[in-house]
């Protein structure tokens, strides 16, 4: 199981394609976990609306918002600590993934640990 935890704050122009380049990974083995710091925009309404309809695609799901703003730092540490994978792969809520990012990485690793 790999986590991909997305850090947003004010984030509505770039989530949903964000979440988009999630979904399209052709590593199948995926936790889902969005932590929002405290957006003023409408970060946190387009991420659930997203979810509600692609979250059937992860194994689980974790959505987090804070009741106030504070920080990449902690912003990451809420998604580090929710998370259950194996694996952590962090983005930001303006990134995005090619489609064998996730795969190429635990691949990646899998060949230098043996």
């Amino acid at each position: 199981l790999v986590s991909i935890v997305v850090i947003t704050y004010n984030s509505a122009k770039y989530i949903q394609d964000t979440l988009d380049s999630i979904f399209k990974q052709n590593y199948r083995n995926l936790e889902l976990i969005i932590s929002d710091d405290c957006s003023q925009d409408n970060t946190v309404e387009l991420s659930r609306q997203w979810l509600e309809k692609y979250e059937q695609r992860f194994q689980k799901v974790i959505h987090i918002k804070s009741p106030e703003n504070t920080g990449i730092a902690e912003n990451l540490n809420r998604g580090y600590k929710a998370s259950e994978g194996e694996w952590i792969h962090s983005i930001a809520g303006d990134d995005l993934l090619l489609e064998d990012c996730i795969r190429n990485n635990i691949d990646f690793v899998l060949s230098r640990n043996t």
